[in-house]
């Protein structure tokens, strides 16, 4: 079935957003000293909070959920309450170079000289994944710029393809194919819904 994309008219009254890490932990039963070990595999997940829908405010929001097939379906999201950058994130972003992996990107395009270009704790898109900036981030006089980024790319972005700033998305489905219960109070109702990165 196709990626749907959340709707815009679907916006959540509030939005728990995580990142979930993979890591194992050791602690050895003689020491006491722990050990722990970090493998690919980050992922994004995010509540969404509904609270005091209208009957056709709800009918839409089903709609939508039935036609994702349970977790089974894919659809774009973005993290509403970080929409668009605090950075001052002119011109136009692309990736500079392939073969990109890791927890930093290359990109051009950005207006010159621009002193936060972006800046901590903004989202940006590349490649179709959805990364966090961790640093504060400076344009050069070629509007050059090397954005630290987590989680780290799983995938090389193409090159000469668009950094994403304004509402980046990435593939999400729901955590199960539970996701579509709703608790009516008269003629208002509130739920919430657990989504995770789908890669």
């Amino acid at each position: 079935m196709p990626t749907l994309t959340w709707p815009t008219s679907l916006r959540p009254s509030d939005m728990q957003w995580r990142l979930q890490t993979n890591t194992t932990g050791f602690t050895s039963p003689f020491t006491g000293k722990t050990t722990t070990q970090e493998w690919p595999g980050a992922r994004w997940m995010a509540t969404l909070v509904y609270d005091q829908w209208r009957r056709h405010e709800i009918q839409a929001m089903e709609a939508f959920l039935v036609a994702l097939r349970g977790s089974a379906g894919r659809f774009y999201l973005w993290n509403h309450a970080r929409e668009n950058p605090l950075g001052a994130a002119t011109g136009t972003p692309l990736v500079n170079g392939a073969n990109q992996v890791g927890a930093n990107l290359i990109t051009d395009g950005w207006t010159p000289n621009q002193a936060g270009i972006l800046l901590a704790g903004d989202y940006i898109g590349a490649g179709g994944e959805l990364k966090m900036v961790i640093a504060d981030v400076d344009a050069d006089a070629t509007g050059s710029a090397t954005i630290p980024i987590e989680p780290p790319l799983r995938y090389s972005p193409t090159d000469d393809s668009a950094v994403i700033v304004n509402s980046p998305t990435t593939t999400f489905k729901l955590v199960d194919d539970e996701q579509t219960a709703f608790d009516y109070k008269g003629v208002l109702g509130g739920f919430s819904i657990d989504v995770i990165e789908a890669f």
